[in-house]
């Protein structure tokens, strides 16, 4: 019988002795991008993310059409592998504060400033596959920022 450190391995890569995927956490950043810019990563080559949770703030101008902040998966050559959120409805002169986070069910309040929460399972972004922030009738005029966390693992 052997006793020692158990450490095993899993679709998501080397998960330690208390259950946590071995990585490192990394943020992503959203500058100030006026509204009529998607946004997007791609994990590099021979690495994994997992998705941990994020926040777009959004301002809209006053150009009345009804815009959304969507967010989806692409392989490297843009293929659709899946749609993660999609926020409400934004109108102009608006501010969303767009929250996305695990493992919790529906849209609703989280607290006065987050106007719309989106819950979500587990996410794994294999190597080149890209994260897509998509700006559905984004005006020149509107802005939006925020931040995305992954836990990065080597593959």
């Amino acid at each position: 019988m052997t006793i020692g450190r158990c450490i095993a391995l899993s679709v998501h890569g080397v998960i330690g002795d208390i259950g946590v995927p071995l990585g490192r956490l990394i943020t992503k950043i959203i500058p100030n991008t006026a509204g009529n810019s998607n946004t997007e990563f791609q994990v590099p080559a021979g690495k994994r993310w997992l998705f941990q949770y994020g926040i777009i703030h959004y301002n809209a101008d006053s150009t009345s059409v009804t815009r959304n902040v969507t967010i989806k998966i692409t392989d490297k050559d843009d293929n659709l592998l899946a749609y993660v959120s999609k926020s409400q409805n934004i109108a102009a002169d608006e501010n969303l504060n767009h929250c996305i986070l695990q493992n919790i069910e529906g849209k609703g309040d989280l607290q006065p400033t987050y106007t719309s929460v989106t819950g979500i399972g587990k996410i794994i972004l294999n190597q080149t596959d890209k994260f897509k922030i998509i700006i559905s009738n984004g005006q020149a005029g509107d802005q939006y920022s925020g931040y995305i966390r992954f836990l990065e693992i080597d593959i």
